[in-house]
């Protein structure tokens, strides 16, 4: 039900009182408070996906970093090594999920991965590959793909 208030028509509920008589409540309030708290959790979506994002892209950093000096490619357990000695060296933490977070920023980027192709390549590059195929384990990165990748966030 509306009723008329100040000028304008605001949203208002009949509720029952302890007596068994009925009052009424203005639901205006309610509804600037279901707004401000959307915008509050989309605001937090927004920097979560944006601090995933550069999580990932520092991953990608350290792949291309650990396989460049590599072009037939690295296993991928030399690749984990090489990566927790930089970051060792860098004094950068090494997370709890580490190599989950490594691998899965490699499959956002191989050429030949399920992730890669569910997404057909729209938003992301193809950095690397399997130059063994995926059963192989050997990791390696397109050289002159990983550099255009590197330029555009200079």
């Amino acid at each position: 039900m509306k009723a008329r208030q100040d000028g304008r028509y605001d949203r208002v509920e009949r509720k029952r009182t302890m007596d068994g008589g009925a009052s009424w409540q203005n639901m205006g309030h309610v509804r600037d408070v279901e707004r401000r708290d959307n915008e509050q959790f989309q605001s937090s979506e927004s920097l979560i996906a944006a601090s995933r994002l550069r999580e990932e892209a520092g991953h990608v950093m350290d792949l291309i970093s650990v396989l460049q000096s590599h072009p037939g490619g690295r296993r991928r357990w030399a690749v984990m090594q090489a990566i927790r000695k930089l970051r060792a060296e860098a004094g950068t933490p090494v997370p709890e999920n580490f190599e989950h977070a490594v691998e899965s920023a490699f499959q956002q980027h191989c050429a030949g991965s399920g992730v890669f192709n569910k997404s057909k390549g729209t938003t992301k590059p193809a950095l690397f590959h399997w130059p063994l195929g995926k059963v192989g384990g050997v990791w390696a990165v397109y050289p002159d793909k990983a550099e255009a990748w590197i330029a555009e966030r200079r």
